[in-house]
């Protein structure tokens, strides 16, 4: 039994087979270098924005734990109560200077000690902000597990949540920066000068325990001791001001410059990718092919040679099911693209 059908299934499908490959791998390197070329220009400003991030400071030995176990910044419970403790201490800076408002005689001021542990931890929580998740700043400093932690985190894609993420908190600090600065610089110059008070004195201490070691010494003797081995040491001193105003300037700079460009190329990318869709597309076709390949193409010619050499017949119906189940994915690709051809704004 001859079926002129099952004859010309093979040359058909593989001539449009070979056509809609054509077609489909002109399209795909097409979309594949668009969205490359988004890829590398967005992995660009992502390494821009990684050096941006990296802080040139860390003030270490702080007193709170801000690190959650899973490498992540608690930043909606300590970090963020830190920050209103310390921008707190001296607020009445700010309400002077915008309301007009006095200081409250009443108002207490914490300890030498509170003040240079607070601002420490300021400090300290400012570099794990920017060195963790969402941010992408390399950290200074390495402390086993915790640091593979972080680093897992931040390996995780830079997409819209992440860059939420960020905004949320840039846009935090540039609020409080905005109506706390003057205090947040005060507590800065307070910790700064309390440790250069202390560290003065120190010196001082050390020096005379020094000269208690040392036979009678004249005072040009001891000015040179001093100011060779002592004086040094005493002057070397962190601006904690310079830290906190460096950090907060970062964050105005993230907030002006850094979001927009990021979020552009991710908006970028994202288009590209949703437009073209090529990862899921090549799965498409690909399936598509296989299906054609094997029932339009390989059954047909297994049909016809099994008849052939072992004298097997087939139902009558057969070529037409296997005509119109080969035909179908064309039908339906043809209707999906008269589709979007129609919806389009284009005359």
């Amino acid at each position: 039994m001859q079926s002129y059908i099952l004859e010309m299934l093979p040359a058909i499908h593989g001539t449009i087979i070979g056509i809609g490959a054509a077609f489909f791998s002109a399209f795909a390197m097409f979309a594949y270098q668009k969205l490359q070329e988004t890829k590398d220009e967005l992995d660009k400003i992502i390494l821009e924005v990684e050096t941006f991030s990296t802080p040139s400071n860390y003030i270490g030995s702080g007193n709170i734990k801000i690190i959650n176990d899973d490498g992540e910044l608690d930043w909606d419970g300590k970090a963020k109560e830190l920050i209103f403790y310390t921008k707190g201490i001296y607020s009445y800076l700010d309400y002077e200077e915008k309301y007009g408002i006095p200081r409250d005689n009443y108002h207490q001021v914490p300890s030498e000690n509170e003040i240079i542990n607070s601002c420490r931890d300021l400090c300290q929580m400012f570099h794990y902000l920017f060195t963790s998740y969402p941010f992408s700043g390399k950290s200074m400093v390495h402390v086993g597990e915790i640091t593979n932690k972080i680093n897992e985190k931040k390996s995780l894609p830079f997409d819209k949540k992440r860059l939420q993420e960020i905004e949320r908190r840039i846009g935090f600090l540039s609020w409080c920066w905005e109506g706390s600065n003057k205090s947040l610089i005060k507590l800065g110059q307070e910790c700064t000068n309390i440790e250069r008070k202390q560290n003065q004195e120190r010196a001082e201490k050390n020096f005379n325990e020094m000269l208690k070691k040392i036979p009678e010494v004249s005072k040009e003797e001891k000015e040179r001791l001093w100011v060779r081995f002592i004086q040094p040491s005493s002057n070397q001193q962190i601006d904690y001001s310079q830290i906190i105003y460096d950090y907060f300037n970062k964050v105005l700079i993230y907030q002006e410059k850094v979001l927009p460009k990021l979020k552009e190329m991710i908006n970028v990318h994202d288009t590209f990718n949703e437009r073209f869709k090529v990862k899921s597309l090549t799965i498409d076709a690909l399936l598509i092919f296989l299906f054609i390949f094997l029932l339009g193409v390989i059954t047909p010619l297994v049909l016809l040679n099994a008849q052939k050499d072992y004298n097997i017949t087939w139902c009558s119906q057969l070529p037409y099911i296997l005509l119109f189940m080969t035909s179908f994915p064309y039908i339906f690709i043809w209707f999906k693209l008269l589709m979007k051809i129609k919806n389009l704004n284009y005359k």
